[in-house]
């Protein structure tokens, strides 16, 4: 505590540090002096900047934890920084705007930073509350493509041709063909949702869509080998179409010539 330097000797400091060495000073700090009202607003905006920086589908865990701690400092700072505060300490908070009074002297006004406090504390509220779905959904519909993708690719290394489909089709196949379906369904039933959820809270670095590609010649169409569900517009291969038109043949046609 002794050789904690004083907050006022630190902040002309403030304006050369990258985001994560202020931040690390800021905690630093804040070891000794909890309660500083202008250090946790700072460290506040600065969890602010990285959530909203991150691309939440491939940093998912680094945008919420820092969505986490905005809110726990929003809130801290909502308790602490006050209209006193501000007015005493103005020299800690006009450098964040560099607005002037009348006379032209670094000055800014107690509103200013409580509406940042209450904007700031309800935007990482609503991230909290929408991008985990978000999420949810997004990796749900990528898990069940992979999942189609590679019964997909099965079929065609144990079958070299539909005629050899149509010969062999027994139950345990059929039932293959039903898993293949029912994750190409669920993939696109996910992807809708997360698409809905994302049209009602965009989120920054993707605005996507989907289209749905057929497969016509077996053993050329529908194999994948490389994903990108990041891609601005993806392509998804119409396994469940296949599944049915597959069925359809094995129902019109073979099953008679079985017999």
């Amino acid at each position: 505590t002794f050789a904690q330097p004083k907050y006022k000797d630190l902040v002309p400091g403030f304006e050369t540090m990258g985001r994560d060495e202020l931040r690390n000073t800021l905690k630093e700090y804040l070891l000794v002096d909890l309660d500083h009202p202008n250090a946790n607003f700072r460290l506040a905006l600065i969890y602010e900047s990285n959530y909203n920086g991150a691309a939440v589908l491939t940093r998912y865990e680094y945008a919420i934890a820092n969505a986490t701690q905005a809110r726990l400092r929003f809130i801290k700072a909502r308790q602490l920084v006050d209209q006193r505060d501000v007015e005493r300490n103005n020299e800690f908070y006009s450098p964040l705007y560099r607005t002037v009074d009348a006379k032209g002297r670094p000055f800014v006004e107690f509103s200013v930073i409580s509406e940042k406090i209450n904007r700031g504390l309800d935007s990482s509220m609503l991230f909290l509350n929408n991008v985990p779905a978000i999420y949810h959904d997004f990796t749900k519909s990528v898990n069940h493509y992979d999942n189609a993708v590679r019964i997909f690719s099965e079929i065609n290394s144990e079958f070299l041709s539909l005629d050899d489909i149509y010969l062999y089709f027994d139950p345990s196949f059929d039932r293959k063909l039903s898993q293949l379906k029912t994750h190409y369904d669920s993939a696109r039933h996910y992807f809708d949702q997360y698409l809905a959820l994302t049209k009602s809270y965009p989120i920054p670095h993707h605005r996507q869509k989907y289209h749905v590609k057929p497969i016509i010649t077996y053993r050329l169409d529908g194999l994948i080998t490389r994903m990108n569900f990041l891609t601005p517009d993806i392509e998804f291969w119409d396994y469940g179409a296949w599944v049915e038109r597959v069925r359809k043949s094995v129902s019109d046609e073979i099953l008679s010539l079985r017999s």
